[in-house]
């Protein structure tokens, strides 16, 4: 039984390593605008000094983030 292998299930030292989980993370973002790359600040409409923009590298226009809104960001082994 090597115990210094912590990869191994504990319950049979004969398993083999397991390999990393999947993982999904679920938040609640802080008010913010998200501005693509096709995106303009003058196309925000009700332009709220309180709520910050930040320009992101994904297409698209402008998108709001905030509390009860939940967004989910999958994290994923893309080698197996």
């Amino acid at each position: 039984n090597n115990n210094d292998n912590h990869n191994h299930n504990d319950k049979n030292p004969n398993t083999p390593p397991t390999k990393p989980l999947d993982t999904i993370l679920v938040v609640q973002h802080e008010p913010v605008y998200t501005l693509g790359t096709a995106s303009d600040p003058s196309f925000l409409l009700h332009n709220n000094s309180d709520i910050p923009m930040a320009n992101i590298q994904r297409g698209g226009e402008i998108t709001y983030h905030g509390p009860g809104q939940v967004t989910l960001y999958p994290i994923l082994n893309l080698q197996r």
